[in-house]
């Protein structure tokens, strides 16, 4: 019965999310990131080929703004239970297990000495799951965890405030956040992770005029194209003062689309805002789907020592067999599709995994270790009464 009252809209914006965050990643990886690498010469071809990438491939942060305003939408309503953390942290756990493992085959079969590639498969596995909340191997997850535990300090503090109080702290933590853009650190994304559950906070308990003005498609995407334009003209090779002080003013303000941007989470919170306006529906595969997100990035984005990552494998071989070719005009299309078949084969694998690996560990925590959890649990309710 739970089940059924996720709004499917929220869960396939999730979706959404997920796919906008590969597509960022497929960006960044070196194969997509030099238009040499697809187009011979480049001139007015390597100009087309940066204007598709920077319309489909710049939307990664607001990904993750959606993703974690959904969270924080929800989790704002309910009470702390360590089991969230717990059911993450085995779960990227299994990941680093299952790259590691991958490389353990592939080091087998290139180098012939089990002996070697043993002591290699034991001692990195050993050494990416001894990193703090995986810090080294997967930057979201620590600090999403670390922002799971530090939201019953942030309930209380949204307890003890009134409304004006909590308008003047979000202004300034944005301030702070904007000062901050250029640290990219974890306690500078799980400090950001915090204020977006604070902006959600206030909107969900007061309302906001502005957003609810401003969240209808023609000015979500008018806001969009800005930022598009923004990024184009900020790509423009020139020598003239005035174009690159224009672009120094928008890289700070509209073209900033970096961790900490305050216009993309604008844009995130008209999105959001829009979306739950809509009539709920109820699609099971979707809701199926957006219960899989998590573990889709986990497979694609793995920053393990010497493990190779999804996606630069992935573009490595496509270029390699010359998949991209040179037709300008086809290669948003192929981008696109490359995206939704790495989101796919994160889906499959998820999946089973889920069914097959997760659902018995969680049990077999529960059944041992369920007081203990319930008595955390309690301490934190009691700690931040």
């Amino acid at each position: 019965m739970k089940e059924e009252k996720r709004n499917s809209n929220i869960e396939l914006l999730r979706i959404i999310s997920m796919i906008l965050i590969i597509a960022y990643h497929a960006r960044n990886v070196s194969f997509v990131a030099s238009p040499a690498t697809f187009l011979n010469g480049g001139g007015e071809a390597e100009g087309v080929f940066n204007i598709y990438t920077i319309i489909i491939g710049s939307w990664g942060i607001l990904g993750v703004d959606i993703f974690i305003i959904i969270s924080s939408y929800f989790l704002i309503s309910r009470k702390f239970d360590i089991r969230r953390v717990l059911n993450i942290l085995v779960q990227t756990s299994m990941y680093i297990i299952f790259f590691y493992n991958v490389c353990f085959l592939y080091d087998m079969y290139k180098y012939k000495d089990g002996i070697i590639v043993l002591k290699k498969l034991i001692s990195g596995t050993i050494e990416a799951l001894s990193q703090p909340l995986f810090c080294e191997c997967y930057w979201f997850i620590t600090a999403y965890v670390l922002f799971l535990l530090v939201i019953p300090a942030l309930n209380k503090i949204i307890k003890i405030l009134n409304q004006g109080s909590l308008r003047y702290l979000i202004i300034v933590s944005l301030i702070g956040a904007v000062l901050s853009y250029k640290s990219q650190n974890i306690i500078a994304d799980t400090y950001f992770f915090s204020v977006i559950y604070l902006c959600v906070a206030y909107i969900k308990t007061y309302g906001s005029v502005t957003i609810d003005r401003l969240s209808n498609y023609f000015k979500i995407i008018s806001l969009i194209a800005l930022v598009i334009l923004s990024k184009i003209i900020m790509s423009v090779q020139t020598d003239s003062f005035a174009i690159k002080f224009i672009q120094g003013i928008l890289a700070f303000t509209i073209g900033n689309i970096g961790r900490y941007s305050v216009m993309i989470l604008f844009i995130a919170l008209l999105v959001f805002y829009k979306t739950i306006k809509m009539r709920s529906i109820y699609n099971r595969v979707i809701n199926t789907i957006s219960s899989l997100t998590l573990g889709v990035y986990l497979f694609h984005e793995n920053a393990l020592l010497d493990c190779p990552n999804v996606l630069r494998s992935i573009f490595k071989i496509l270029v390699n067999y010359n998949f991209f070719g040179e037709n300008i005009f086809l290669f948003p299309f192929k981008y696109i599709f490359i995206v939704i078949i790495v989101f796919l084969c994160g889906c499959i694998i998820e999946y089973f995994r889920k069914r097959i690996l997760h659902k018995p560990i969680m049990e077999f925590i529960e059944k041992t270790k369920r007081k203990q959890i319930d008595m955390f649990n309690e301490k934190v309710e009691n700690i931040f009464k």
